[in-house]
């Protein structure tokens, strides 16, 4: 039998045309409806401030920025606990001592904040976050109200002969 190259490479590719990978149809008369995959919200995991430690003597000083981690970041929204009495969250996102507040490194070195962060989905995680204070040189007028003494020590700058002359006239 003797079968020309040309028509027996033509019966291949026809034979083969009809056929697709891993044995699927390509036709599309399925009546099967494609699932959608369901997505689903998780609360956030941690939460996290840029830097932990604010300046001694600085009122209303900023921490650090909040961030939290989350499957969706969009629309998170941070919270203190009610009880929270050194600082406040602007609406930046960022921690901040209250506007009328500076700290003392010499009265606390650090400070628990509790920080609730609450996603889109009304899911919410809660973190206790440390704030430290750091300390800075004392500086005379500026953070430290200490005057030089116009007199030497063993002279007082501060007169008591009116005070004494009063004393004797009552």
């Amino acid at each position: 039998m003797n079968l020309r190259k040309s028509l027996l490479a033509s019966a291949v590719i026809t034979a083969t045309m009809g056929l697709t990978a891993c044995g699927g149809s390509s036709s599309s008369d399925s009546t099967e409806t494609p699932t959608t995959p369901t997505v689903t919200n998780s609360a956030p995991t941690a939460i996290s401030l840029s830097t932990a430690a604010v300046t001694e003597d600085v009122v209303g000083a900023v921490v650090g920025t909040l961030s939290a981690t989350d499957d969706d970041a969009t629309g998170m929204v941070f919270t203190l606990s009610d009880d929270e009495q050194y600082f406040e969250i602007n609406d930046s996102n960022e921690l901040t001592l209250k506007s009328t507040l500076a700290l003392n490194a010499e009265q606390v070195e650090t400070i628990d904040v509790t920080v609730t962060a609450t996603d889109a989905g009304d899911l919410s995680f809660t973190q206790t976050l440390s704030v430290s204070v750091t300390d800075i040189e004392a500086q005379d007028g500026v953070n430290v109200y200490e005057f030089a003494s116009t007199v030497n020590a063993s002279n007082s700058a501060v007169s008591y002969t009116g005070q004494v002359a009063r004393h004797a006239l009552s």
